[in-house]
């Protein structure tokens, strides 16, 4: 197995070569990177999988909706439909992805949320549509360089951070370790809830920030589970016995670790990140369920999952188990929330029209 891996680094550094040649050239003459009058934030990553950026930046959008014109900006990964579709009550997961449909069933009228494969083309149509739009947030920035963001924020796994990882096929880096120089903010996600001093410091001296950068560790917290069935809003969650607990993301372990204090025993299902449920993985959910010995269990799954599974036509399935889904929101460690706040919202104060 070393022997193999270890075969893996030609291709690494062919692809980090690609890469870096992709990079130059949307950075110079032959390429110009559209950029605009008026203020956009991009978070990404540099890894595949995921780092957070949908907690992320809805709470970006719940700093900032109250008090300007606010627009999120989606490739809109994993949807079955292409071009520039606007999120409404018609859309689904699979018209506009899960992550997008989350944005929207959380904000509704607040703001817009809107899909694009074209960053550029999206901006435009978005900005016809709807004039008043003064703020744009993108969801996943990194790898798509046609347009540049006002302020960047780089997310990156406490578990699995970039600078501990290779590029692609060796490790799971989309972009070289290097890239993290471009980022104004670097955000550490999905931290133990309780960090220590001497775990900080240790990040703080790998990530090697430059003057102008800002850092800043998160955690999860979880709110109360929500019931979407008949079944799951008649369970007494006072008296939980046992937890089945499935997801389609990168790294569930938070959401586990969370878990597990409610219960006396938790079983997990996994299936890769964004996973496009079928008739088949319901079955298998509802028999790995049915054959937990007990009555006092409950299914749970995250918000994201969820927006997938409604779009099934699955419903027998869906209302046979008590099913809930966990919403999570982003807190910050070392009491920084409102110096990061404030430093979002100084740059929105600086480089909007409004102002």
């Amino acid at each position: 197995m070393k022997v193999f891996w270890f075969l893996l680094f030609p291709f690494a550094f062919l692809y980090g070569f690609f890469m870096r040649l992709r990079r130059w050239f949307f950075n110079s003459i032959f390429m110009k990177r559209t950029s605009f009058d008026f203020p956009t934030i991009g978070v990404g990553n540099l890894s595949v999988g995921g780092t957070g950026k949908s907690p992320q930046v809805e709470y970006l959008a719940r700093l900032l909706k109250d008090d300007y014109n606010v627009a999120i900006l989606s490739r809109g990964y994993g949807r079955k439909t292409r071009g520039y579709v606007l999120a409404d009550d018609e859309q689904t997961a699979s018209t506009i992805g899960d992550e997008p449909m989350m944005f929207y069933s959380r904000f509704k009228d607040e703001l817009k949320v809107v899909v694009s494969e074209s960053r550029r083309k999206g901006v435009k149509r978005l900005k016809e549509d709807f004039p008043d739009i003064n703020l744009i947030l993108f969801d996943d920035v990194y790898q798509h360089l046609s347009v540049k963001c006002g302020l960047n924020i780089l997310l990156t796994d406490y578990y699995s951070p970039y600078f501990r990882n290779y590029l692609m096929p060796v490790g799971s880096l989309r972009e070289s370790s290097k890239v993290a120089k471009h980022a104004d903010i670097i955000v550490v996600t999905k931290c133990p809830k309780v960090l220590s001093p001497l775990e900080i410091a240790d990040f703080v001296s790998k990530i090697n920030l430059l003057d102008n950068q800002s850092l800043y560790f998160t955690y999860y917290e979880y709110e109360d589970l929500v019931p979407v069935n008949n079944l799951a809003q008649n369970y007494d969650l006072s008296n939980i016995g046992k937890i089945l607990m499935f997801t389609g993301i990168a790294n569930p372990y938070p959401m586990k670790k969370h878990l597990e204090q409610f219960a006396s025993e938790l079983i997990e299902l996994s299936f890769m990140d964004h996973h496009n449920y079928s008739r088949k993985d319901l079955l298998q959910i509802k028999k790995t369920f049915d054959d937990l010995l007990g009555t006092n269990k409950i299914v749970i799954t995250t918000e994201k999952d969820y927006m997938r599974l409604k779009c099934m036509d699955c419903g027998d399935l869906i209302n046979s188990i008590p099913l809930f889904y966990l919403p999570i929101n982003v807190s910050f460690h070392q009491n920084k929330k409102d110096v990061f706040n404030q430093q979002i919202i100084d740059y929105v104060r600086k480089n909007s029209r409004n102002s």
